[in-house]
């Protein structure tokens, strides 16, 4: 963020911006506590001027009746013995509405309520290394009107290696997230070993799809609790995810090695370091079922070729769905998906799409075109 306002010659702008706020922040804040403590004064000048009011009233009582002065100033006595109690009573008001909309922040976590999983009818990814997935005429929408996806037919057989590929703003990561069930569907289904996805736990799909995102989150942890979460894992395959994901040799140079704090969203590594650390986690999870998400778009080609050289014999066999836009990254797909405003255009095998000249052959050309420009 700092280096981005920096670059623009933007920083005078956003400090000004800051400090207005700061300064606005400030006199609310003033004039809010002058009004409270002009409240909470008024409030025990009214007691204190009942108090008086009683006071003469007793002298006057006194005067003209039986009460004796000692009742009177048993009674005085009692009554200062009552004016801190009541005074608090006073200023709890001021405290309670002071910490309402904290007590309305955390009132709002306490109300937050699990993921409803959906049904546990049916597991297909028992007793399987990996898994088919079948999408059936599938449409999807997030406001109930504009059709993000519409009537996508996928076949993926179990291990092969599949792409999608498309422009921004095609439904590819929306199809991933419906694949991982982060949405529940509008139209069609999806089906793993031919059962739905509607009869399968939400939780069980995830224990064995992984999806890796082309922003992973991470956590304000080390780099080993970011990458085991709530897990333990032997040294050796934790070791074994590092050298796959070309990790190694970057906490072999770190002082603390795996127990280096990130930051906040993983803020002490960079975009492809980010993205690395994404895939050894997938690695040790060892899912039947992969998506990558442009889960490489972060890092240079050299690193991508070497990243992806350690991944072909750990995905070997696993059913791979590869979101990219990179064509060295899907030239090794078995088969291909164009994705374009939501619906597939076209499908086949490199070979195939590129003799046929369509969608795919005018995506490679202006690929390449804007390499050689």
């Amino acid at each position: 963020m700092f280096v981005q306002i920096r670059s623009t010659n933007k920083e005078k702008l956003f400090f000004d911006k800051v400090h207005n706020h700061s300064r606005s922040i400030k006199e609310h804040s003033i004039i809010f506590t002058y009004k409270s403590d002009g409240a909470n004064r008024f409030s025990f000048l009214i007691f204190l001027s009942g108090f008086e009011l009683f006071r003469a009233a007793s002298i006057f009582v006194v005067a003209y009746s039986d009460l004796s002065i000692g009742l009177m100033l048993a009674i005085f006595g009692y009554l200062w013995v009552l004016m801190p109690p009541m005074q608090d009573i006073l200023n709890i008001q001021y405290a309670y509405h002071n910490a309402q909309k904290s007590l309305d922040r955390i009132n709002e976590i306490f109300a937050l309520s699990l993921e409803k999983k959906g049904q546990h009818l049916h597991n297909p990814f028992i007793g399987t290394q990996t898994n088919a997935i079948e999408v059936k005429d599938l449409s999807f929408s997030y406001d109930g009107e504009k059709k993000i996806l519409e009537h996508i037919d996928l076949h993926i057989p179990k291990g092969s290696k599949i792409a999608i590929i498309g422009a921004s703003g095609s439904g590819k990561t929306t199809l991933a997230h419906l694949l991982v069930g982060l949405y529940p569907l509008d139209e069609g289904d999806i089906a793993f070993d031919g059962v739905s996805i509607r009869t399968i736990g939400l939780d069980v799909v995830r224990d064995h799809l992984f999806l890796v995102l082309q922003n992973p989150q991470l956590f304000n942890a080390t780099i080993a609790q970011n990458l085991m979460i709530d897990a333990t894992c032997e040294e050796i395959l934790v070791k074994d995810a590092l050298r796959i994901a070309q990790l190694d040799t970057l906490i072999d140079e770190l002082p603390e090695g795996l127990e280096t704090q990130i930051g906040k969203h993983g803020i002490r590594l960079s975009g492809g370091q980010r993205q690395r650390l994404s895939i050894a986690r997938m690695v040790l999870q060892r899912p039947n079922i992969v998506v990558l998400d442009e889960s490489t778009s972060a890092l240079d080609v050299h690193t991508e070729t070497k990243l992806f050289c350690a991944l072909e014999s750990y995905l070997e066999g696993k059913t791979t769905i590869i979101i990219a836009h990179r064509l060295s990254t899907i030239k090794k797909a078995d088969y291909i998906y164009v994705l374009d405003k939501g619906k597939i255009v076209e499908e086949g095998t490199h070979e195939a799409l590129m003799q046929a000249e369509g969608a795919f052959f005018n995506y490679v050309t202006e690929n390449q075109r804007s390499k050689i420009s």
